[in-house]
């Protein structure tokens, strides 16, 4: 049995797109389950956070702000240059998205 912070931790980009075709609905239903894990404690939420944070979803969010730094790339081209890799990566409205719910994750 996956515990609700192991999920968040081996969330893929395939599971990602799973939760809803809209990518700002998914981050919501991710942002209610931190919210619902802070409803048991706030180590729960921190646990939820550092989960979400580690999983293939987020490390590709992290790729490709670190691309777009340092070759001085917009986003669209950052995220075109990893496509052109072979890697699975976000498109741009998941990058956003993904923006603002890290907006609502501070500790």
């Amino acid at each position: 049995v996956v515990g609700k912070v192991d999920e968040l931790a081996t969330m893929t980009l395939q599971d990602f797109r799973t939760l809803d075709p809209d990518p700002r609905m998914r981050v919501a239903k991710i942002l209610q389950r931190i919210i619902n894990l802070g409803k048991e404690s706030l180590l729960r939420r921190a646990q939820g956070i550092e989960g979400w944070r580690k999983n293939e979803v987020y490390q590709s969010y992290l790729a490709i702000g670190h691309q777009s730094l340092e070759h001085g790339m917009d986003i669209n081209q950052a995220i075109a240059a990893l496509q052109t890799t072979g890697q699975g990566t976000l498109t741009l409205d998941e990058f956003e998205a993904i923006t603002d719910l890290n907006k609502h994750l501070r500790f």
